[in-house]
């Protein structure tokens, strides 16, 4: 009767039967520990894939510094190359005005010794 009473007890306070101590003193104790063993393994699985999602996080973050890297690094060659071309289009340029210059001086020369032949 002693138990009906406690079912009766615990319906009244809206609880679940499953919340009703059993008559075995270890139940209660058990129940707690699977409950605690359920909440370890759920934190551990959480624990993982934070983890999970960290490590991701940090390979591409290290991948995005190593692209940025090689791109500093490729844009330093580009600006050599660009340094160079202009150098080298700079002695080009000379050249070719003092061919220019040459060409006309010898040409203008040889204008004049065509006039005193003339002459």
């Amino acid at each position: 009767a002693g138990s009906s009473m406690q079912a009766f007890g615990f319906a009244a306070l809206g609880m679940p039967a499953a919340s009703m101590p059993s008559a075995s003193p270890r139940s209660p104790q058990r129940a707690s520990r699977k409950h605690l063993a359920a909440e370890l393994r759920a934190a551990e699985r959480r624990l993982a894939e934070g983890r999970q999602r960290r490590d991701g996080a940090a390979r591409e973050q290290l991948g995005a510094a190593e692209e940025a890297e090689q791109l500093k690094a490729e844009a330093a060659v580009t600006r050599e190359l660009v340094r160079a071309c202009g150098d080298r289009m700079e002695r080009l340029c000379a050249e070719r005005d003092a061919l220019k210059a040459e060409l006309a001086h010898g040409a203008g020369a040889a204008a004049s010794q065509g006039s005193t032949a003339a002459a």
